[in-house]
Order: C-alpha cells, then structure tokens, then sequence
C-alpha cells in the first residue's frame, strides 16, 4: 500500500483536528496488518472555467504506510524503505498520527532553516556583483 491519497485533516483555531483523521483513515486499514503513520502538506491540480490550471491552497493530510516487517531499529515497508524509529531519528513515519504530526513540524522547520541559509548565501554573492561593478 502507498501513499496515493491521505486522508484530509480538517484545521481549526486550536490546530489540526488529528484525531478525527485518524479514526477515517483507520476505517480504510485492515486488522491483519500494522501501519506506520506520515504526514504531508498536499497541492492538487485545478483548472478554472477557462481551462487554466494551477495549484490548490496546500492542506494537510494523513498516510498509512503497511509494515511489512518490525526490526530492532524500526520497521520495513512493502516497498522495501527501511523506517528508523529510534528516538533522535529523522523518520519517514511514525508509530502514531501524533508523532507523525511532529515529524512533520520538525521537517518544515529543517526546511526553513536550510532554505532561509540559501537565500542568505544568495543575496551575499549578489553583493559580490554589485560592488565590482561600481
């Protein structure tokens, strides 16, 4: 099973409604098998009433990923990825919805820092160019 499409997690005032997300996708799983949960911001593609297209506002949503198999470090999917689920770990999913949610957090604000240090680079090497040519 992969991750073709989550399950949309409604947002509030006090933040996304998790649980409720939780408890559709879960009627989606199978009681025989065992599933690592992720959490992505997802866009779709839309056209309007001329047949121009572009993008939806992102949302959140929920995945369940079968494991196929446990190890002592964490779990491999059916499609072969290997999941750490060691505490202090990167993860690609998580035991619960909840920790997939923190994973998730952690990733966009790995991604901010990366991406803030690039345009900082950026806008420094452009510097490089104004100066020679005064």
């Amino acid at each position: 099973m992969g991750m073709a499409y989550g399950t949309r997690i409604a947002s509030s005032l006090s933040g996304p409604k998790l649980s409720e997300a939780a408890k559709v996708a879960e009627k989606r799983t199978f009681e025989s098998f065992e599933y690592l949960w992720r959490v992505e911001a997802v866009r779709y593609a839309q056209s309007d009433e001329y047949g121009d297209y572009r993008s939806s506002d992102p949302h959140l949503e929920l995945f369940f990923l079968s494991v196929k198999k446990w190890t002592p470090t964490g779990a491999r999917l059916w499609n072969g990825k290997h999941v750490d689920l060691r505490d202090g770990k990167k993860q690609f999913a998580s035991r619960t919805p909840q920790e997939a949610l923190k994973q998730f957090r952690m990733r966009k604000h790995a991604q901010i820092y990366i991406l803030e240090k690039q345009l900082r680079r950026a806008k420094q090497e452009l510097q490089l160019c104004q100066m020679e040519t005064t």
